[in-house]
């Protein structure tokens, strides 16, 4: 079971949601009112039907990553992705840690400002690659990047995916406790940064053999490469394949790679609901109503694309698509060579595809019970915490928080389903409305950081091939000092 151990934690997960069901009735609120129903169990059909089904609604995810391998897959091909790998690795051998800080504000920042994590895991693989071959070891990379990047989320500042919706259904405006949240930031990436280097457990042997081949390697200028110096080490960097076959330039596929991520971070990014900007909108209709006679030349082009600013997982999915073949026409690849390279490289993704759509099946089981009966469990939950202290107030918010995380690892859905939760009076009282949307969106963040529902974690824990009890076991000490600010931020918002 060590091979499938993150299948069989959220197994284990869904099957306690399948005995809750068993347990607990159902019932549903409207205007802060609770109106309890009847137990609406998930039988024998349903344990069988849920994760299919989840398969069927949540195939895209899998589909994105799949995509991502294909694309890495591409650029290995080319025979120039190590050496732009090795030329960041040559930069920062000598200063390992501030490669590892940078990372980690990278992501964390970039999370905070956009919370389009799908996207910024297409660097992931690239940032990995060159911290494994700093040394660090797996679970080093995936804190540096995965976790910084849920980090980012849980203290988002202008994240449209996660302030947006908070905002909209908690009627709050987008620079609310604007000043909390970036101190919240600031401190959790300093405590990241921190654990991260004080916990790294790499022999420093290791390190330094990774180093003398590097120089050597470079002494002798030859195409061997820091990879090549062990058939071992090489199987231990996922979608790097170390081999430098061309002497052609990386400095094209850094362009094209780099200013992908940004169009995507761009284009994603809803600058029309966040900040009212209209730019893009108003150059997609002007695109859209140039004609010929009367052909209307770009519509037909451009064909049912979404404006810049309302991008989705489905734009993301054909960019990069488009991208592994532009890649692999700089650089003179067949396209047979392309097709088969791309197919390599999401093979290699695959299981990661897998976990990433089963890490929904709570969710999706919910939502099917929900579409038959129109109640949720999480409501009975939820007025049973609201009733041991008669009433809405940060402590029972935060309870409530933490369980709907458990059953709603999407924050649109749960935000949407928990507002309902909450009494007419009390949405009308705008000081307390900002101090509950504060409390959805860190405890939901923080949340993520540790359940097997969260996508983003899952994925990177699948890519890493990490098991879940060795996650925990490496960042609880972590997990705990962060809860500390979370309790303290939460706290002085409260007294204020």
């Amino acid at each position: 079971m060590k091979k499938y151990g993150l299948l069989k934690v959220i197994g284990i997960m869904f099957l306690c949601y399948v005995v809750l069901t068993w347990i607990i009735p159902s019932g549903a609120y409207s205007g802060g009112e609770f109106t309890k129903g009847t137990t609406d169990p998930v039988g024998l059909y349903g344990l069988f039907r849920d994760p299919l089904v989840t398969f069927l609604n949540f195939f895209q995810m899998g589909i994105i990553f799949l995509i991502i391998g294909g694309l890495y897959g591409v650029m290995n091909k080319t025979g120039v992705y190590s050496k732009m790998v090795n030329k960041v690795f040559d930069k920062f051998k000598n200063r390992k840690t501030l490669f590892v800080v940078l990372t980690i504000i990278f992501y964390a920042v970039l999370a905070s400002l956009t919370s389009l994590t799908t996207a910024l895991f297409v660097v992931v693989p690239f940032s990995i690659a060159v911290l494994l071959l700093l040394g660090y070891s797996k679970l080093t990379a995936l804190a540096s990047t995965v976790l910084a990047m849920l980090v980012g989320n849980l203290a988002s500042t202008y994240g449209s995916g996660i302030i947006y919706y908070t905002n909209y259904y908690l009627a709050n405006g987008i620079n609310d406790n604007i000043i909390v949240k970036v101190i919240l930031l600031v401190l959790a990436v300093i405590l990241l940064a921190g654990f991260v280097l004080f916990t790294d457990k790499l022999p420093k042997d290791k390190k330094a053999k990774v180093s003398k081949t590097t120089k050597e390697s470079k002494k002798t200028k030859t195409t061997k490469t820091v990879k090549d110096s062990s058939e071992e080490d090489s199987k231990d960097i996922p979608l790097y394949d170390g081999k430098v076959s061309s002497k052609r330039s990386f400095v094209p596929l850094l362009i094209l790679f780099f200013l992908t991520i940004v169009i995507l971070l761009v284009s994603m990014y809803n600058w029309s609901s966040m900040f009212k900007i209209e730019f893009f909108t108003d150059i997609y209709e002007s695109l859209m109503g140039v004609k010929i006679g009367d052909y209307p030349i770009f519509a037909n082009i451009i064909d049912s694309i979404n404006p810049m600013g309302y991008w989705s997982s489905t734009e993301l999915s054909v960019v990069l698509v488009i991208l592994s073949l532009i890649i692999g026409w700089v650089y003179n690849l067949k396209l047979g060579e392309i097709i088969d390279s791309f197919i390599d490289g999401a093979k290699e993704m695959f299981g990661v595809a897998i976990y990433a759509i089963l890490a929904s099946v709570i969710f999706m089981s919910i939502n099917i019970l929900a579409n038959q009966s129109g109640q949720f469990i999480l409501y009975t939950l939820a007025n049973g915490v609201l009733g041991l202290a008669s009433g809405i107030n940060a402590l029972t918010t935060t309870i409530v928080a933490a369980i709907g995380s458990l059953f709603l690892n999407d924050y649109y859905y749960f935000v949407t389903i928990l507002t309902n939760v909450i009494p007419t009076d009390t949405l009308s009282n705008a000081g307390t409305t900002s101090l509950i949307a504060f409390i959805f969106q860190t405890i939901h963040g923080f949340m993520m950081l540790i359940l097997p529902v969260s996508v983003i974690l899952i994925a990177g824990l699948a890519y890493m091939k990490v098991s879940f009890k060795e996650w925990f076991k490496y960042i609880w000490k972590f997990l705990l000092a962060l809860l500390v600010v979370i309790v303290i931020a939460i706290t002085v918002l409260a007294l204020i």
